[in-house]
């Protein structure tokens, strides 16, 4: 097995850190993001449940084709959803007050965008394409 170059050790770690970041921010958030007002409030929430665990586990599948399988498909499409879900997230700021969830949000943010900065530099893209690193693992 080729050792993994240091750009692609820091995207997995910032990737996964930003999971973190996002399930706390998630938990912290959850009495306001499934409870919904009406006659349907408990379906609602209930589907709310359920959007966020297929966002995790999509979050876990793009790791895995990225990280097992060196997918370029699955890097791209998480470097599209990723800047695409921005602009989503910062909506409307004026309909929730800053707070420490807010705060943790635009970490979380910050740290995506710097996973996708290793995810996208040279050394990681010749991971990808299956190249050496560099010239001692040419000739190894």
């Amino acid at each position: 097995m080729t050792k993994r170059p240091s750009a692609i050790v820091w995207f997995e770690r910032l990737y996964i850190l930003s999971i973190v970041l996002s399930v706390a921010g998630t938990a912290g958030n959850w009495s306001e993001l499934t409870s919904v007002e009406g006659d349907d409030g408990a379906i609602l929430g209930a589907m709310g449940t359920i959007v966020v665990g297929v966002v995790y586990f999509a979050d876990f599948l793009l790791w895995l084709f990225i990280m097992r399988r060196r997918s370029k498909l699955a890097r791209w499409l998480l470097a599209i959803v990723t800047i695409v879900a921005v602009p989503l997230e910062l909506a409307n700021p004026d309909s929730r007050p800053w707070d420490i969830w807010s705060t943790l949000l635009i970490i979380e943010i910050t740290v995506s965008f710097a996973a996708l900065v290793f995810l996208f530099a040279p050394g990681a893209r010749r991971w990808f394409d299956g190249t050496p690193d560099n010239l001692a693992e040419t000739f190894s």
